[in-house]
């Protein structure tokens, strides 16, 4: 999931496979000021025209992280809707893993958050 966050508002979308279960019918938004998309992942941050002061990316397949997440396309995308902050749950992959993020992100923070392995990155404007 990735969720997004702008003013006091959330917005979250979930990246879920096509052959998965279907278990976020009866999902409870957070409150009203919850806005929820249930839809691929890839696609919503290319197409997204808002951006948000903080982005979390905590997309995982079983312990594998897709494919997309590294890829240039998604990675310019992510830094064009993130204003502020942007952290990425990296559980199971090594740091290195995510040297593609350096050329449009600086790293804040690398961190241990609730046993999971979390980068946080600030976003290059130009």
């Amino acid at each position: 999931m990735i969720p997004l966050m702008v003013d006091d508002q959330l917005t979250g979308f979930e990246a879920i496979p096509k052959d998965a279960v279907d278990i976020l019918d009866n999902v409870q938004l957070l409150s009203d000021k919850t806005n929820y998309y249930r839809m691929d992942a890839l696609e919503y941050v290319k197409s997204c025209e808002k951006t948000y002061d903080y982005v979390c990316v905590d997309l995982y397949i079983g312990n594998e992280i897709p494919k997309f997440v590294f890829e240039d396309e998604f990675i310019q995308n992510l830094n064009r809707i993130t204003n502020r902050l942007c952290s990425i749950n990296c559980t199971f992959y090594e740091y290195q893993n995510f040297h593609k993020y350096l050329e449009h992100f600086d790293v804040d923070a690398v961190k241990s958050v609730n046993e999971d392995n979390v980068i946080f990155l600030r976003p290059k404007k130009s």
